[in-house]
């Protein structure tokens, strides 16, 4: 004769329960991680920072505020069933393993979706692509642009009426001219808003030097993000 050793009633609930809320939390914490970072890239082709300020960083706060309760409880979970059943040391590292679980997939979540602003920067090379004529702006650096060098031009202020069409059409909030240095040759920088920080564009002639998409240190707590679009043309955002 066989014997069928039942389960206790509260511990098969207790394991439905864990195992119900780590779904959810996956569900949520990679899930959300993928949603956010798409919502900063349709930001990026949109040059929509209100739209990124909402939908990309308002929903990885949010996601923040709701997956890392739910990893708690997962957590506490795994504890109450490790008091409730610890026969051996397979059994003691396994639920210790599961109360780390939660924790670990909200990790990886908020891991894999950090930073986004070369999220950002991916959508808003599509952006620049389609909505800016490199090719006439650096013309016009070439006949026009040593007449603005050192000048620096606010949208709030009013742009100078002699700033070519392909430049003001853009409406960026500032436009600055200075040399590139390796090439003492006219540039000008196109820049936006964003949040506390500030994103845009740098175009100089065809020949000028641009770097390779990747993050640069400008100081303490203060990075640029860069990535070229086209010969001697960049986009970037610093913060």
């Amino acid at each position: 004769m066989s014997t069928t050793i039942k389960t206790p009633t509260h511990k098969r609930a207790l394991s439905t329960a864990y195992i119900i809320i780590i779904i959810i939390l996956a569900v949520l914490a990679i899930g959300g991680s993928m949603l956010t970072r798409r919502f900063e890239y349709v930001a990026g082709t949109r040059n929509d920072v209100r739209y990124s300020f909402v939908y990309g960083f308002g929903l990885s706060v949010m996601l923040t505020l709701i997956t890392l309760p739910i990893a708690a409880g997962a957590s506490l979970l795994a504890l109450i069933s490790l008091l409730l059943r610890h026969r051996n040391i397979g059994q003691i590292l396994s639920k210790l393993g599961l109360m780390l679980l939660g924790p670990a997939i909200v990790c990886f979540a908020f891991f894999y979706s950090t930073p986004l602003s070369p999220i950002f920067l991916e959508g808003f090379e599509q952006w620049v692509l389609q909505k800016t004529d490199i090719d006439a702006i650096q013309r016009w650096l070439a006949s026009e642009g040593a007449k603005h060098a050192g000048q620096c031009y606010s949208a709030q202020d009013g742009l100078p009426e002699e700033l070519p069409a392909c430049l003001v059409e853009l409406k960026p909030q500032l436009i600055s001219f200075s040399y590139s240095l390796s090439q003492n040759e006219p540039k000008v920088e196109i820049v936006w808003p964003f949040a506390m920080d500030e994103y845009g564009l740098i175009i100089g002639s065809p020949s000028m030097e641009t770097p390779e998409v990747g993050c640069l240190k400008i100081k303490k707590d203060y990075y640029e993000f860069r990535r070229p679009v086209k010969p001697g043309a960049y986009i970037f955002i610093r913060g």
